[in-house]
C-alpha cells in the first residue's frame, strides 16, 4: 500500500521564507542597538556617574542643613535658658 499526497507547498515555504526574513530583521536591529550602545558609551557613563554624584552631593547637602539646624536650635535653647526663658514660651509669645 502506498498512499500519496499532492499538495502545493508554495505557501509553506513562503511562510518559512517570511519567518527567516523576520529573524533577520529582528537580528539587525539588536545588532544595531548594541552597536550604538557601544559607540555612546562613554556618554552613557559620564550621565551615570554625572547622576550619582549629583544624588550624592544633594544628600551631602541635606546632611549638613540638618547639622546647621539642629545646632541653630541648641544655640536658641542655650540663649534661652541663659536668659531666663523657656522656648516654647518665647514661641507662644510669637
Amino acid at each position: 500500500m502506498r498512499i500519496v499526497i499532492a499538495a502545493d507547498g508554495s505557501a509553506a515555504i513562503s511562510g518559512i521564507k517570511g519567518v527567516t526574513g523576520s529573524l533577520g530583521d529582528l537580528e539587525k536591529g539588536s545588532a544595531g542597538i548594541a552597536g550604538r550602545m557601544k559607540g555612546h558609551w562613554l556618554g552613557i557613563s559620564a550621565a551615570v556617574v554625572s547622576a550619582y554624584l549629583t544624588i550624592s552631593k544633594s544628600f551631602s547637602f541635606i546632611e549638613k542643613s540638618i547639622e546647621l539646624a539642629s545646632a541653630q536650635e541648641d544655640a536658641e535653647q542655650r540663649l534661652t535658658t541663659a536668659l531666663g526663658f523657656r522656648s516654647q514660651a518665647l514661641i507662644d509669645q510669637a
